[in-house]
């Protein structure tokens, strides 16, 4: 039961619930932590309780389609991508099929989970949209660095706020004005009706 609830099938919001209702092509990934040194993104840390998992595959080992958007997005943004298992403190780094023990890196870990996710379409993982879900924070935590990390992946950004209701989300793209309105996050067909006014179908 510790495993499953530090994974991706755990129920955390109801936009990433929500968002399991689209086609297979739509996939949604959160980013664990981002390193930061003076303020620049420097690396990218996917956590692991446990490295082999009977119900997550082994990210090392094995072409998860995890392991192959956080590859292509560390190629994107030119940075190492770290996996650390939590249980143990082991550090790995992890580049197309090759995986290395090393150190833990240096530099301060940002805290960026179920916060900052990245919706990319499959095949080829290409990223599509970074969704910021805000918390009812204004401005968003973290705002400066999710604006370096679309800047530099060249994607697009869209504020997500799932906390007023159990039911509703609310997003906002800087291109449109005001906001967007999803009424039921259970009903595909008003995700499909929000993402053709996001352009994103």
């Amino acid at each position: 039961m510790e495993e499953n609830k530090k994974f991706n099938f755990s129920k955390t919001n109801i936009f990433s619930e929500g968002h399991r209702l689209m086609d297979k092509s739509k996939m949604l990934f959160d980013i664990d932590k981002l390193i930061i040194i003076n303020g620049e993104i420097k690396g990218i840390i996917e956590e692991k309780y446990k490295i082999d998992s009977i119900n997550f595959g082994n990210i090392l080992k094995e072409m998860l389609p995890q392991r192959e958007f956080l590859n292509n997005l560390s190629k994107i943004l030119e940075i190492p991508l770290y996996v650390v298992e939590t249980s143990t403190d082991r550090w790995f780094i992890l580049k197309d099929n090759i995986h290395l023990a090393c150190l833990r890196p240096i530099g301060d870990f940002l805290n960026t989970a179920n916060t900052l996710y990245i919706e990319v379409r499959h095949p080829g993982y290409k990223p599509v949209a970074v969704f910021h879900r805000t918390e009812n924070l204004k401005p968003p935590m973290n705002e400066n660095i999710v604006n370096k990390l679309i800047t530099k992946a060249n994607i697009r950004k869209i504020l997500v706020n799932d906390i007023f209701s159990n039911t509703k989300i609310y997003f906002q793209d800087p291109n449109l004005e005001g906001f967007l309105i999803l009424e039921d996050y259970n009903n595909v067909l008003e995700w499909n009706e929000i993402y053709n006014k996001l352009n994103l179908l």
